[in-house]
């Protein structure tokens, strides 16, 4: 709703992109931390170490910082450019 709400009240999409890039972020990070949090102090209070096999955390952990990046630089592109996300339509072409 925050996004929706950001997209009405500007004149360009770039906050609405900028809270749906952030809310993913904190809910990713939030959402793999307090179930290690938890099975951490649950495994310090039985004795036995917490390990967790990471499998393909790292390369997903990659895609995303490159995706997230790759979009700054569109977005980034677009402004140095004179256009703005969500702006007029035909304004400037990036793809």
């Amino acid at each position: 709703f925050a996004s929706r709400y950001a997209a009405i009240h500007d004149d360009t999409a770039d906050s609405a992109i900028g809270n749906i890039m952030g809310s993913n972020s904190v809910n990713i990070f939030v959402g793999l931390g307090i179930p290690w949090l938890i099975g951490s102090i649950y495994g310090t209070i039985k004795g036995v170490p917490y390990a967790v096999d990471a499998g393909s955390l790292p390369f997903a952990l990659v895609v995303f910082c490159c995706l997230m990046v790759g979009g700054l630089g569109i977005m980034m592109y677009c402004r140095a450019m004179g256009g703005e996300l969500g702006g007029p339509i035909g304004r400037i072409r990036v793809v």
